[in-house]
């Protein structure tokens, strides 16, 4: 598989690792089981951690999952998403722009105790 899930219910977080680079199709499918995972638990929190990968999807492809595929999945207003990417990633500059544009709260991180603690925070409100 291109990518594990995991949660942490004491956190309100499911965890994603993904384990290589992220297509179209793998960020489809991410979503949809991570979302599933979810389902029927307080969990708003989603960590992917996608340290050691690169965004190799195209444009248009990025566009439909900010506006399209997430909320396809489940995805909505009561979820936030942290992404865990290396120090020199920005291969995820424009999903960023996109999902603000596209009102998904989404944040970016380098240190994963940062991204938890987000979540975390974010949880309550």
């Amino acid at each position: 598989m291109d990518y594990t899930l995991d949660l942490d219910e004491s956190a309100g977080i499911v965890l994603v690792s993904v384990l290589c680079d992220t297509t179209e199709a793998l960020a489809a499918a991410i979503s949809t089981s991570a979302i599933a995972l979810a389902q029927g638990k307080s969990i708003r929190g989603y960590l992917l951690d996608m340290r050691g990968t690169r965004d190799v999807a195209p444009v248009f492809a990025d566009y439909d999952l900010a506006y399209n595929g997430l909320a396809a999945a489940g995805f909505d207003a009561r979820h936030w998403l942290a992404m865990l990417l290396d120090e020199n990633d920005d291969s995820r500059s424009f999903f960023e722009t996109l999902a603000s544009n596209a009102g998904i709260r989404l944040g970016i991180f380098r240190d994963e105790a940062q991204a938890r603690a987000w979540l975390q925070k974010n949880d309550r409100r």
